[in-house]
């Protein structure tokens, strides 16, 4: 009995942290804001003369059923970042997408440096401090889950376990689901 009241206790904090954390972050069902995005690796970018972020986002779901999109928002010298972002694809299912936004940047060298030294294989997006601003990004990590009509269903920042992201994308699928 003493076990399960000290997890519910462990939960509430956690829930109550998650919360204070992402308290100036955008609100669910707010459309995602738009901004000119450059791609770390140019390959990554799928029309010739760049995009915003509503349109990468737009482009790279085409491939989905029921897209649903995770934007991650990180810093290169951010060691929660470097933890968690290898486990992002273990919250993926094959119809959800992520874009990683790196933020915070002096070099590109130093973005291009976290990302090979954690082998992230998903498109990177330059941030340029416009997207900082509109998506209210004051710490990383910061994520937003973006449902297919651009709407914000769910934000948070600090750090996040797979399980948990992949959770929320799964209560997002049956909220759907439900109407």
């Amino acid at each position: 009995m003493r076990w399960g009241i000290e997890a519910l206790i462990l939960v509430l904090l956690m829930v109550v942290l998650s919360l204070w954390l992402s308290r100036h972050m955008l609100d669910s069902g707010t459309p995602l804001p738009d901004a000119p995005v450059e791609f770390l690796n140019p390959d990554d970018n799928p029309a010739p003369h760049g995009l915003t972020l509503h349109q990468t986002i737009q482009a790279s779901q085409r491939s989905y059923q029921q897209p649903v999109t995770l934007v991650y928002a990180f810093a290169p010298w951010c060691s929660i970042c470097k933890v968690s972002m290898p486990g992002l694809d273990m919250a993926l299912d094959d119809q959800t997408q992520l874009i990683a936004i790196a933020m915070d940047w002096q070099e590109k060298s130093e973005v291009a440096e976290m990302v090979e030294s954690i082998d992230f294989q998903h498109p990177v997006v330059l941030d340029h401090n416009a997207l900082r601003e509109s998506l209210r990004i004051d710490g990383y990590p910061s994520y937003y889950l973006v449902d297919a009509n651009g709407q914000i269903r769910f934000a948070d920042r600090g750090l996040t376990t797979p399980v948990g992201l992949w959770l929320r994308i799964k209560l997002m699928r049956l909220q759907d689901w439900l109407g």
